[in-house]
Formats: C-alpha cells, structure tokens, sequence
C-alpha cells in the first residue's frame, strides 16, 4: 500500500532536520512548506540501490524541488548528501549549525502562529497552485486572494502598524 503524506490545508507545515533524513523521512521532510537542516545533516533516497523505489513521494517532490538533473543523480545513485549540501541545492531553505535545527524551525513555527492567519493561509494556497496554472491563470487567482486578504482584520492592523511604525499585533484577529 502506498503511503502519502499530505499538507495541512492552509497551514504551514516545517521540517527541521538534524541527523539523518533518509528514505521516508526524507521525502517527508520534502512534503514540508520550510525545510530547516543542521549542517551536518544527511539527506537522501537509496530505496533504487536495494531494488526498490522511493514510494512516498520523493520521485516527484524531489524534481519539483531541484529540478531533473539533480534530482536523477540522488534518485538514481541513492546518493546522500549533507545539510549544507541540500542548502547549496535548493532542497532545504534554511542551513544552520547542528543543535539548531529543531530551536530555528520552532522560532520559525512562532513568528507564523502569531502571524496574519489570512494572509498565510493565502500565500500558501497561491504558491502550492503556483506550477499547475499558467501565468495569466495564476495571477488572476492572485489578484482573488489579495482581494479577500486586504478584506481581513489581520491586514488592516497590518497597514496600521506600518504607518504607525509599530509591531503588528496579529492574536486574535483570526
């Protein structure tokens, strides 16, 4: 049985790699919105050098991640990589020093729950979308969502506290 690992609709959704990340957890850590890894990290998908396929995602996250080219090399040669390496590539979007991966996804986790709820919600829907609308498509829905956000509590507090030059203050505008 296949599995498959599914977004949270409308919530982010972070991984924070420290160790290893390999087969399953890495193609979970793919599924992530933001990916966080240790320098020291090891990344990758061997599942085709024991005769088997990465089954849960990985052959098609991974090209939409890196792109053919090098998502053919780690799939084909079950070559692992380190964390600064999955930076380097696109992979992960964030690289820190190993200890820190778990503390910056979780200040990461903090700054989006205290957030503008609409508007992140919005931008996640929009950039998910993203690679199966044309552009004129895409920027339709864009300009959809911007509608329905710039209609929110959350944005008008937002445009207050820019003008005011003053921390937006997002809790309980939901």
């Amino acid at each position: 049985m296949a599995r498959r690992f599914a977004r949270p609709p409308g919530k982010p959704v972070i991984a924070a790699v420290e160790g290893y990340a390999v087969g399953g957890g890495f193609e979970l850590c793919l599924s992530c919105d933001i990916r966080v890894a240790s320098e020291g990290a090891v990344l990758g998908l061997p599942e085709a050098t024991i005769g088997l396929i990465a089954g849960a995602g990985g052959t098609q996250r991974l090209v939409r991640a890196v792109g053919q080219g090098v998502a053919r090399d780690l799939l084909l040669t079950g070559r692992r990589i380190s964390g600064a390496e999955a930076g380097a590539m696109g992979i992960v979007s964030r690289v820190v020093p190993g200890g820190e991966a778990l503390p910056a996804a979780l200040d990461i986790a903090r700054r989006l729950a205290d957030g503008p709820a609409a508007a992140i919600r919005a931008t996640k829907r929009l950039a998910v979308a993203a690679p199966d609308l044309s552009m004129a498509d895409g920027l339709a829905r864009e300009r959809e969502e911007w509608e329905q956000v710039r209609r929110s509590p959350s944005s008008q507090e937002g445009l207050e506290a820019f003008a005011e030059k003053r921390r937006p203050q997002f809790r309980g505008l939901r």
